[in-house]
């Protein structure tokens, strides 16, 4: 992205009241960038390439746990 790292537009769409799940894709995968990001909002981060099922595994999860946090509220 030529203007915003995924950190940056998280913190826009929070920004705007914008609730939802956020899964960082990164090519840069390390324990400072993941611990980064998660501080910074997002649930999960996985290293490119991502396996498919990898992947999907986590959105599931992911939209899982969102359904059942506005089922709690």
């Amino acid at each position: 992205m030529p203007d915003m790292n995924g950190i940056e537009v998280l913190a826009s769409l929070r920004a705007t009241g914008w609730a939802g799940a956020g899964l960082m894709l990164t090519g840069y995968y390390d324990a400072i960038v993941a611990a980064k990001a998660r501080r910074e909002g997002f649930q999960e981060v996985l290293p490119k390439p991502v396996l498919d099922h990898e992947l999907i595994g986590t959105v599931t999860r992911l939209l899982g746990e969102q359904r059942a946090k506005k089922v709690a509220e």
